[in-house]
């Protein structure tokens, strides 16, 4: 159990530091805002894959070009290192949805989402992120490496998660990408970003195992 700042207690295997979730939420918030200024001055008018599959299932909202973005962007998740701790996978899930959304036009392909990573035949999705080695049957999330098998390797950033949660709903690996009760996630490499993604999926049911030495930031 963990209780922060007088907030619901809520279940987790994850132990959730508010202090470094803070922390962790105001750097993906500088994130999504990078990504979504770049994108203007890019020129991108609409956004990959709309509408916006995260925010839609989360808000029911239809956000569809990059001003759609921006503006749910400041109505929503500008004070996002604000939320309680059970808004936290609702605002950590839609700004990676943003951040996939605005940034195909002007990021190399090498940090889009690399779709068919799911394997077949499997009973629950299992995740290495950032991990030294790969687990057979694992989705891996960041850089390859001799060990990562290329035909399970979903991206290089943790954003890319926006993307893989629906994929597996459409191949029928979950019922909802807000519910991830039996899903299991091991992260090798502790930055931030990685400890607001391990948290936001502790907190949607999935088993999260830090496999990191926390360093400073």
């Amino acid at each position: 159990m963990i209780k922060c700042e007088g907030e619901t207690k809520i279940q987790t295997k994850f132990d959730v530091d508010r202090k470094t979730l803070k922390a962790g939420l105001r750097k993906l918030r500088s994130l999504v805002k990078v990504k979504i200024r770049l994108a203007k001055e890019h020129g991108t008018v609409e956004v990959d894959q709309p509408p916006l599959p995260i925010v839609k299932s989360w808000y029911g909202e239809v956000l569809e070009t990059v001003d759609d973005a921006e503006n749910f962007f400041e109505r929503e998740l500008r004070r996002m290192h604000k939320v309680k701790l059970e808004e936290v996978p609702r605002v950590v899930f839609c700004a990676f949805d943003v951040i996939e959304g605005v940034k195909h036009e002007f990021e190399p392909e090498k940090y889009l989402y690399r779709p068919g990573a799911v394997p077949a035949g499997v009973q629950a999705l299992t995740l290495d992120i950032m991990t030294d080695d790969h687990r057979e049957n694992a989705v891996y999330i960041g850089e390859p490496s001799p060990e990562v098998s290329r035909d399970r390797w979903a991206g290089r950033v943790v954003s890319v998660l926006s993307r893989l949660l629906p994929e597996c709903v459409e191949v029928g690996l979950l019922e909802d990408i807000r519910e991830l009760e039996g899903v299991r996630v091991r992260i090798g490499k502790f930055t931030l970003l990685n400890y607001v993604t391990g948290a936001a999926m502790a907190l949607s049911g999935a088993r999260v195992e830090p496999e990191y030495r926390r360093v400073a930031q």
